[in-house]
């Protein structure tokens, strides 16, 4: 990792980017949106229970990252001052909070062992100084102070470039997907034992201030449970103090929010008090109600945040009991179609949909041992509505030759073993995923209930069924619209 960093020059302490219309600001938002730049505003760096804030980040892929600091000097102050660089015991006692960040950033480095390396360089922002006023400064500042590195009150966007281009001899080829959700870790979405970072939508309800109630419509595989897991740990951080319910339908559901928690916190070398977030299903919020009716406290105080993932699953009495209990917290619905969205996460990340019009049975039999037998370690799930039938089980059990394990709500993490056959029905939505997933007797299901486990693939989905029908039709025009409107 190359850091190139100023001398430690100033004894003034200014680290933060001024509000309001900036000039030098506009103009470098807008050549960051012409060139498609990913900007950063007052965002935090978080590594193991700390914080550091960076005022401005810009992410310029084939150089690196680039830090900006802010100075208020103008010509008048300046013109008639030398400056020279800080001993050792100055830098000590005036460091600057670039150089702490960057030794923070660093550290953080050295504990991601997936990183991949980037260069950092830093800016500084003299918005009251013009270029030529700079020229007619004391040498000593064009010697610790590179023009190439500052943006003036005057500097166009056309400047920026070339000064950024001029950050390295021989160009890189960063990703945002490499680099950032490592440095920016509540941005980095764990899936299917990789890392990613997060989309636009994604960033867009992790920064934005909570409301007293929110409530996100999501698509299935729209990242919505890991965007509440990073949404719980900011707020975590920026109060320590306030306690942070996360609520599920089922222990299923709860058990698979835990380990993508502990997955974030793994990644982005975060440590938190792990019972300040705290992940229960309906049934245990139920019980714990019981005992604080029965010593007069309320469940939840105010400024308390409480987080209800998949809300269309849940009970619609217990849920309707659990909204009253939130009259003094802040909240969360993931899907709670009886009110209105405040945010919605359109953009999903299902594997590829197939149709097949054919015996449904059979040919997801001879397809499933088929695919086992090419991919040693592939996981493959059997959607039906006769899941419950012991007779259908065992079919499938003497055609493949393999275990089927019916899909328990009650499995603890532990004891979840590699299963190449799952087994589920479609009266209970299954918040697991599958490499390989397969859908049979669906025309005897909605629309919205097949669509929900049409996309629960990690690479392929098949949808098999013996005579064309509504529900078929409709759902292959919504994955046509969506296919339609992936990126490219």
């Amino acid at each position: 990792m190359n850091i190139s960093i100023f001398s430690n020059l100033f004894k003034k302490k200014e680290h933060s980017i001024p509000k309001g219309d900036s000039v030098v600001l506009q103009q470098l938002r807008a050549f960051a949106s012409e060139k498609g730049l990913l900007l950063f505003e007052n965002i935090p760096v978080f590594y193991r229970s700390k914080q550091m804030n960076v005022p401005l980040a810009l992410f310029v892929p084939r150089h690196g990252l680039v830090l900006f600091e802010y100075k208020s000097w103008s010509f008048k102050e300046l013109k008639d001052a030398q400056i020279s660089k800080a001993s050792h015991v100055e830098k000590k006692e005036e460091s600057l909070a670039f150089e702490n960040l960057l030794e923070f950033i660093q550290e953080k480095f050295i504990d991601t062992s997936d990183f991949e390396d980037i260069d950092i360089f830093n800016f500084v922002i003299l918005e009251n100084l013009k270029t030529d006023e700079f020229n007619l400064l004391d040498e000593s500042f064009h010697q610790l102070l590179p023009k190439s590195r500052i943006l003036f009150g005057d500097t166009t966007k056309e400047d920026m470039e070339q000064k950024f281009n001029q950050l390295n001899k021989k160009l890189k080829t960063y990703t945002a997907q490499n680099t950032l959700p490592y440095i920016f870790g509540q941005y980095l979405v764990p899936s299917n034992d990789a890392v990613y970072f997060a989309n636009e939508q994604q960033r867009e309800f992790i920064d934005k201030p909570l409301q007293s109630d929110e409530n996100i419509h999501a698509a299935r595989r729209s990242g919505a449970s890991t965007v509440i897991l990073q949404k719980a740990l900011l707020e975590h951080f920026a109060n320590p103090t306030k306690k942070i319910s996360i609520f599920t339908p089922t222990k299923l559901h709860a058990i698979l929010l835990q380990k993508k928690l502990l997955d974030i916190l793994e990644y982005t070398t975060v440590v938190i008090d792990m019972d300040k977030i705290e992940i229960l299903t309906q049934e245990q919020f139920f019980a714990s109600i019981e005992a604080l009716e029965k010593s007069h406290k309320t469940a939840f105080g105010a400024g308390d945040i409480v987080i209800i993932d998949d809300a269309f699953a849940f009970d619609p009495i217990k849920l309707l009991t659990l909204k009253e209990n939130l009259k003094n917290a802040r909240s969360i619905f993931i899907n709670d179609m009886t009110q209105e969205a405040t945010f919605h996460l359109e953009k999903s990340y299902y594997g590829e949909v197939e149709f097949i019009q054919a015996n449904g049975i059979v040919t997801a039999m001879k397809e499933i041992s088929h695919l086992l037998y090419k991919y040693k370690t592939a996981e493959t799930m059997l959607i039906s509505a006769n899941a419950d039938d012991d007779a259908f089980v065992d079919d499938i059990e003497s055609y493949t030759g393999r275990e089927v394990h019916p899909i328990d709500f009650e499995t603890p993490v532990e004891e979840k073993k590699f299963r190449p056959i799952q087994l589920s029905g479609y009266d209970t939505y299954n918040p697991v995923y599958s490499d390989y997933v397969f859908l049979i007797d669906c025309c005897e299901i909605d629309v919205e209930t097949l669509e929900y486990f049409a996309k629960s693939s990690k690479k392929k989905t098949f949808i098999i069924y013996e005579e064309p029908c509504d529900t078929i039709t409709q759902l292959q025009n919504i994955i046509q619209s969506e296919e339609n409107g992936k990126d490219c």
